[in-house]
């Protein structure tokens, strides 16, 4: 088997496509403008990905219509209607999702271009689109029962326009359709209707039911007693006062119902899903204002999660932050709902210390007997024991949710008013100085690890963590846990930024930043981000394989633009691009060459070279090095260079002038079987440099003919010990290549060093020697896993 050092070779990636394509549809238009102009192969299969959904309210796209979208067009550095109409024909026929807003989209907005009088134009178009299955309409109050008719293989139909109940009355059976939302209150009766002339209806999303007449009690004969298929039923904006009349005469006749969303949990709703939607999986309250007593219309019942958890054992998803439950009740609660993947709730009541307790505890001052005595500090010692124990069972208690991915315990606390700005009432709040902006509740979870945080460890698929508006004791020793226990982590809300712009200027929470710092540094791979950010992370997160399989077919300047591309493929991209480093390609020669000549840059520019190998040293795996600067840095790096696998060495390289590399020339073309030690003619002057390492003493002799200045053969000396040094440090080596070039440096006049280094290689299979003449019995006893051995010496 040949030794010459395997590299991961790239020429050919037209074996990638395949490949590569599965990243498009997961890509945001940014990374994808990057990818396609990472190489030719990639603009060739980005392309289609970049173009295949078209937002003009995205992006450049507002900044470029916005000029020419009015009255007058206004130069943008060449970019005229020209320029636009040239894109899209060139690219358009790659456009599949169009969404515009410029003059053409199906908007309120168009109610002030263009004013449609008579609908039928409207009803003709779509009988004009056969295959149409979905349609967003926020623009025409049409009739439902016209677009379906119009449009018979319509699928989805959302009517995001202010409209009335007689415009969704159905006169046939639709039962091809399977999606509807309607922003509108519905009367009862319209409801049940629809739910009759829609058998296939999986999806429905109105706002709720209109209060302005008695509920229907109709519901059995308007559907012939024949339940409804209805998986998903969302009411957005529903009145608690209602929860009676939905328990009563909506949910019975929802058996397969498995997802619900309304604003507010009551225990009469609770209690109805429970006994006639056994299928539920999935419960949403999602609400995005702030906990802040300010933003709470009408006080939300507690412990009705507990009738869900309790009484649906399907249930996947409980979403209802604003809610909570009881710490002591959760601690006997028999949760029945094992396959819980994501809960998001408060759970509050927990015995906390007050300041003034906290005070008394910390008092050190005082002599023994006093404290002892002191009735504030033996209450404060009591209430400190039962929380402690309280916390242990809930943590207990939670633990046993081995299943979950998202745990959400607390949200925003603040008013939002004040730093943000809305409405009139923030700068009027503002301009208090007593007013309490809000702050974080006491009666929570502390998490630390005093407190049973470790209990926690069985959460091992844990991807999201949210411990924002409680009074928590997370410090770094809870931090460090989180990062070895939870692997999966991927978001953590409560050491986040603010996103958003503040109207109010508020001191930075100094605790706060250093413990985000400090995560990040533990797990740059768990990103600090607020709840709304959580539902929009890149799907590419999970695709960490399929990236690296590309990278083994690209080669380094390729490699390189992914890394520029985003975060994750920076951090997924950058080990393939350290891979393999050969300091003869790409601009390395050139970079190199300034600092391994004659004129040095300077210890300063030396320290930039040191610090980029300090910092991905540890990434490489095959190196090929023939600059004596780099064999300088990578053996003097204690415990970076360390996971080389294969190790090539080549001429050594530094500035050679033309009488210099004639010698080399000569050297290369020695008689085989010579001494690889031999001497070379020219200046009689040796010189010899300090020894680096004991097993070096008694081994290296100068060159008797040498025509470098005794300073270059001082550094020659040393860059022979370095290479050694390089290769002792770095015991996993399975091939390691050695060349003749070093024989120019100095003389080894004893090989005992060489034996001892290369017998601290126990892996080493493949050996190519050009630098001395090894007894290759011996190399075989030292080397049981060598399998192949090539040298220019003879026996």
């Amino acid at each position: 088997m040949s030794t010459t050092t395997t590299r991961r070779k790239s020429p050919d990636i037209t074996q990638v496509p395949d490949i590569v394509a599965f990243l498009g549809a997961h890509l945001t238009p940014p990374d994808l403008f990057n990818c396609v102009q990472a190489c030719r192969l990639w603009y060739e299969i980005f392309l289609p990905y970049l173009y295949k959904t078209l937002d003009d309210s995205k992006y450049s796209w507002p900044a470029i219509m916005s000029e020419y979208d009015s009255e007058e067009a206004i130069d943008n550095n060449n970019k005229d209607e020209q320029w636009i109409r040239a894109v899209f024909a060139k690219h358009g026929y790659l456009v599949r999702h169009f969404l515009v807003s410029w003059k053409l989209r199906l908007d309120l907005t168009l109610k002030n271009l263009a004013g449609i009088q008579d609908l039928e134009c409207f009803y003709k178009i779509l009988s004009m689109l056969p295959e149409l299955t979905a349609l967003e309409n926020n623009f025409l109050s049409v009739g439902l029962n016209r677009v379906l008719e119009s449009a018979p293989n319509l699928q989805t139909f959302n009517f995001a326009i202010n409209t009335n109940s007689n415009n969704l009355l159905l006169s046939a059976s639709h039962p091809q359709f399977r999606s509807l939302t309607a922003d509108i209150f519905l009367e009862s009766t319209t409801f049940f209707k629809l739910l009759r002339h829609l058998p296939s209806l999986d999806r429905l999303s109105i706002l709720g039911f209109t209060r302005q007449q008695i509920f229907s009690l109709d519901a059995a004969k308007i559907l012939d007693n024949t339940p409804s298929r209805l998986r998903v039923l969302r009411l957005c904006s529903q009145a608690h006062n209602m929860d009676r009349n939905i328990a009563k005469h909506v949910l019975p006749w929802l058996p397969d119902l498995i997802a619900f969303h309304i604003d507010q949990l009551t225990a009469t709703i609770a209690q109805a899903l429970v006994h006639h939607c056994p299928m539920l999986e999935i419960f949403e309250a999602a609400n995005e204002e702030s906990l802040h007593e300010d933003y709470s219309l009408d006080p939300l019942e507690t412990d009705t999660v507990s009738i869900l958890l309790t009484g649906c054992s399907h249930l996947k998803v409980f979403d209802g932050i604003h809610h909570t439950i009881d710490a002591e009740k959760i601690t006997v609660l028999p949760i029945i709902c094992h396959e819980l993947t994501t809960f998001r709730c408060q759970i509050r009541g927990v015995p906390r210390l007050t300041s003034a307790e906290q005070e008394a505890m910390s008092t050190s001052t005082t002599s023994a007997k006093s404290v002892l005595d002191s009735a504030a500090l033996k209450v404060a010692l009591r209430k400190r024991e039962q929380s402690m124990e309280m916390q242990r069972l809930v943590l207990n208690r939670l633990a046993t949710l081995t299943n979950l991915r998202t745990l959400d315990l607390g949200f925003e606390y603040r008013d939002l008013d004040i730093f943000f700005g809305h409405g009139s009432s923030g700068p009027h709040k503002a301009a208090q100085p007593d007013y309490d902006f809000g702050s974080p509740f006491a009666d929570t979870l502390e998490l630390s690890l005093e407190s049973g945080l470790d209990r926690l460890e069985t959460l091992t698929k844990l991807e999201v963590f949210g411990f924002e508006s409680l009074d928590h004791r997370i410090g770094k020793a809870e931090l460090v846990w989180m990062a070895s226990h939870w692997p999966r982590l991927k978001s953590m809300r409560g050491v986040h930024e603010d996103n958003r712009i503040l109207r109010v200027k508020r001191p930075i929470d100094s605790y706060k930043e250093e413990l985000r710092v400090f995560m990040q540094g533990l797990r740059s791979d768990v990103q600090q981000l607020p709840y709304h950010s959580l539902h929009k992370m890149n799907t590419t997160l999970k695709m960490p394989e399929i990236l690296h399989a590309i990278a083994d077919h690209l080669d380094g300047p390729d490699i390189l633009a992914c890394t520029q591309i985003c975060k994750l493929w920076h951090k997924t991209f950058l080990p393939s691009l350290w891979h393999t480093f050969d300091d003869r390609k790409y601009a390395w020669p050139s970079i190199l060459s300034l600092y391994d000549s004659e004129d040095s840059l300077g210890e300063q520019d030396e320290a930039w070279l040191r610090g980029i190998f300090l910092k991905y040293g540890h990434l490489i795996r095959h190196l090929s090095v023939s600059w004596k600067i780099l064999i300088d840095i990578l053996s003097t790096l204690p415990g970076v260079c360390v996971n080389i696998q294969e190790l090539s060495t080549f001429d050594v390289c530094e500035n050679i002038t033309d009488e210099e590399e004639s010698e080399e020339r000569w050297y290369s073309n020695m008689v085989m079987g010579q001494a690889a030690t031999k001497y070379r003619p020219g200046n009689p002057t040796a010189q010899t440099g300090r020894i680096l390492d004991p097993v070096f003493e008694g081994m290296l002799a100068p060159l008797k003919a040498n025509d470098r200045t005794p300073e270059q053969q001082k550094r020659d000396w040393e860059t022979v010990q370095r290479l050694w040094i390089l290769v002792r440090q770095n015991p996993g080596l399975k091939s390691l290549r050695l060349d003749n070039g070093f024989n120019n440096l100095c003389a080894i006049k004893d090989l005992q060093f060489v034996y001892e280094i290369l017998g601290s290689l126990p892996d080493l299979g493949e050996l190519e020697n050009n630098l001395v003449a090894l007894d290759r019995s011996r190399l075989l006893t030292l080397l049981p896993k060598l399998q192949s051995y090539q040298t220019v010496f003879s026996e």
